[in-house]
C-alpha cells in the first residue's frame, strides 16, 4: 500500500508473586528493655533511641513513623520478627508511632493505628508531704516523699537531700 508494514507483536507479561498490598501490620511494640515506665509496657521510656518490635509477613520491610518522620526500616525474618531501633535521637515529648508494611514486590500497605510514645528524660521530682519529727542535725528522720511521677526501681541513695539549700 503506502510501504508501511505493521507487524502485530503481542508481548506476554508474567507476574510472579504477590500483586496487591500487604495486610496492615499490627501495632508495634516498645522492646521492654528500653521500657522505663512503671510497666514494660506502657510506652514510657528514657531512652532517646528506644528499639521497637513486632511481627509481620517474613520477606516484607516493615517502616517504623513518628507522626509523618520515618524513623527506619526493618526486614521481617523468617520466623515474621523484626526489631528496629531508630538512628535518630527522640527529643522529649509524645509521638505517634505507626508503621507500614512493604513487599517484596514494592506494594506498601495502609498505615498501623497510631500508638502513643512517651520520650521523658527528665528526671522525677519528690515533694516531701510529712516529717515524722523535728529536723535534726543528727539522728534519722522519716520521710513521707510524692514524686511528680511514677518511680520504679527507686532507691534512697538515688534521692538527694537538701535543707534550706544545703545539703
Amino acid at each position: 500500500t503506502d510501504g508501511i508494514d505493521i507487524i502485530d507483536t503481542t508481548i506476554p507479561l508474567e507476574v510472579n508473586g504477590n500483586t496487591t498490598a500487604p495486610a496492615v501490620p499490627s501495632t508495634s511494640q516498645l522492646d521492654p528493655v528500653t521500657d522505663s515506665g512503671v510497666s514494660n509496657s506502657d510506652n514510657l521510656t528514657n531512652d532517646t533511641t528506644p528499639a521497637f518490635t513486632g511481627t509481620n509477613q517474613p520477606g516484607n520491610t516493615v517502616e517504623l513513623f513518628a507522626g509523618n518522620v520515618s524513623l527506619g526500616t526493618a526486614l521481617v525474618d523468617g520466623a515474621g520478627r523484626w526489631s528496629l531501633t531508630p538512628t535518630a535521637v527522640l527529643a522529649d515529648g509524645t509521638y505517634q508511632i505507626t508503621l507500614r508494611a512493604i513487599s517484596p514486590a514494592g506494594f506498601v500497605s495502609a498505615s498501623s493505628p497510631a500508638v502513643p510514645l512517651v520520650i521523658d528524660t527528665r528526671p522525677a521530682t519528690a515533694a516531701i508531704l510529712e516529717i515524722d519529727q523535728p529536723v535534726r542535725d543528727s539522728g534519722a528522720n522519716t520521710l513521707t516523699l510524692r514524686f511528680s511521677e511514677a518511680v520504679r526501681n527507686a532507691d534512697p541513695s538515688d534521692l538527694a537531700l537538701t535543707l534550706n539549700g544545703q545539703a
